[in-house]
């Protein structure tokens, strides 16, 4: 499954870098425009040929919201930076190079933190943590353990113990 077609999705084309920055943090509903709104409402209608030219223009002014737009719905997918720039139809170290002015960190930097938060959510919802680490595209549970460690601080069972406990 590739990211652009399943990704004609919201998109805006952000001002400045520290604006961007900002507006990056935020949910994607706060990030919308008019016109990115209504290439939504044509997408979730099947109008897919109607909706691809807005994006289109939005990909020649700044493709970093597409990135982080596909990251958040495809997060459980294998995804590097390799195969977004392929998808997207840009070089990697370009791709890499404007995501991290904008955002402010690297492509796998945003999508470990996606998974991660992803993963918290569903461990404190009570998912198995060997369930939680495959649902969020960890193939590795060790791996899986020591990014949940480093980011939390505790393990995913003492991360759902504590949201048991109020903690």
């Amino acid at each position: 499954m590739g990211l652009v077609p399943g990704l004609v999705i919201a998109v805006l084309a952000l001002g400045s870098p520290a604006n961007a920055r900002a507006q990056a943090s935020q949910p994607v509903t706060e990030q919308e425009s008019p016109e990115v709104t209504r290439a939504i409402e044509l997408e979730n209608s099947g109008k897919y040929r109607e909706a691809i030219p807005i994006y289109r223009q939005a990909m020649r002014t700044n493709p970093t919201p597409i990135v982080v737009l596909g990251l958040e719905r495809s997060y459980a997918e294998p995804i590097t930076l390799r195969s977004l720039a392929a998808e997207l139809h840009r070089q990697s170290a370009y791709l890499g190079g404007m995501f991290r002015r904008v955002v402010g960190m690297s492509v796998h930097q945003w999508l470990t933190n996606v998974r991660l938060d992803r993963a918290s959510t569903l461990i404190r919802d009570g998912v198995k943590v060997e369930a939680v680490s495959l649902l969020v595209g960890y193939r590795s549970k060790k791996n899986f353990y020591r990014q949940f460690k480093r980011r939390f601080g505790t393990t995913p069972f003492e991360h759902r113990n504590g949201a048991r406990t109020g903690a």
